[in-house]
């Protein structure tokens, strides 16, 4: 008996998460090929996606502010935070608010 080792070596991304993987085996003593089907979960920290800057909000003005990103596993906790510019933010926007006006969700 002769044991055949077959590895496949490919770099897998973010997109292909979720996918299925099939290995045929074809051998003139089977009527059909073998398929054996394996599932991808391939595992990845948050990536960004593009966002938008808002200038000039008037006072007491109601804006939705949406930041993208995709991960696998999702994050456990999201944080917002602001403060004087992008360098310095060191207050902490509580999630939920006490109000129920300031929520996140994980879509």
């Amino acid at each position: 008996s002769i044991v055949t080792l077959s590895t496949l070596h490919h770099v897998l991304k973010e997109v292909e998460n979720g996918q299925m993987l099939d290995c045929v085996v074809s051998h003139h003593t089977l009527a059909e090929p073998e398929i054996t089907t394996v599932p991808i979960t391939v595992f990845f920290s948050p990536a960004e996606q593009k966002f938008h800057i808002f200038k000039q909000i008037p006072l007491h003005s109601d804006y939705e502010v949406r930041l993208n990103f995709s991960s696998n596993p999702q994050p456990n906790i999201i944080e917002w935070f602001y403060g004087a510019n992008f360098f310095v933010m060191p207050n902490l926007i509580q999630i939920p608010s006490d109000n129920g006006k300031i929520t996140t969700s994980l879509i």
